[in-house]
């Protein structure tokens, strides 16, 4: 997996936005995250894991999650998403 990370100022709450791509049958084990975050499938296609739930995220779909969710994604072809996080 490879991941870029880059972290903005707007305003007084940061917001942290992450680029990954992923191989086909790559996967993220569970995590959470302190925030609310939102996940855009850019290319590709991934399944995102929360709440019992299992996601579909072709390329163009967005995501949003609650706080503390825990979740887990994998990349059903080689793909690619943005995640948006704020600070709790």
């Amino acid at each position: 997996m490879k991941a870029i990370t880059a972290e903005l100022t707007k305003g007084r709450y940061p917001v942290g936005v992450r680029t990954t791509a992923m191989k086909a049958d790559m996967r993220i084990e569970v995590h959470q995250n302190l925030g609310r975050i939102s996940v855009r499938s850019v290319a590709g296609h991934i399944h995102m894991r929360a709440a019992g739930k299992i996601f579909e995220l072709p390329t163009g779909r967005v995501l949003v999650l609650d706080r503390a969710v825990s979740h887990d994604v994998e990349a059903l072809v080689d793909s690619a998403f943005f995640a948006h996080g704020c600070a709790p």
